[in-house]
């Protein structure tokens, strides 16, 4: 009796609606300017990007230097962590003067905090791996997983956003900021 409550109270969850979308603050992007593509040619445990357990993950990079990762989850689910993780890292442009450098060996990331899942920039003095086997997202298209999407723009543009939390941030080289 006890797992019929249970598998019943697991069904009305599942039905229930997520979480209304935050909005994206001013000066994010419109993502709907951006070509989807299909998430599949992007799945992938990546090598660079503490994933230890080698789950599978959304795994890119960009012409321009940054590779990004995150936990996979199909658009019709929620991650069960409660966000999915987006961290980047590589030639990240426009960090703040504000960021220290931690000289800390390896590339510059921008990455969600424990808990919170604020999203942070770090600045590390170490030179970048070459990114090899993540599939190129090319300028003007974007990828949509789970709770995740992320744009890659002209101009070493690439945004993120986990917009059930209205969370993310946008690298530029005109100054890159997180939210």
């Amino acid at each position: 009796m006890k797992s019929a409550r249970f598998v019943a109270c697991v069904a009305v969850a599942m039905l229930a609606p997520s979480p209304a979308a935050a909005a994206a603050p001013p000066g994010f992007p419109d993502l709907s300017a951006f070509a989807p593509v299909d998430p599949q040619g992007y799945l992938g445990a990546s090598r660079y990007l503490d994933n230890n357990d080698n789950d599978v993950g959304v795994w890119f990079s960009t012409s321009d230097g940054v590779v990004c990762s995150w936990t996979y989850f199909p658009k019709a689910m929620e991650s069960p962590m409660g966000w999915p993780g987006i961290t980047c890292m590589g030639d990240i442009p426009g960090i703040p003067d504000s960021v220290p450098d931690s000289g800390a060996p390896g590339c510059a990331r921008v990455w969600p905090r424990p808990v919170s899942s604020d999203f942070v920039l770090d600045r590390h003095g170490g030179a970048c791996p070459p990114f090899r086997g993540a599939a190129v997202m090319n300028a003007g298209q974007k990828i949509e997983t789970g709770d995740a999407t992320c744009a890659v723009g002209a101009n070493q543009l690439l945004a993120c956003i986990d917009p059930s939390r209205g969370k993310g941030f946008v690298l530029q080289p005109s100054g890159s900021w997180v939210f």
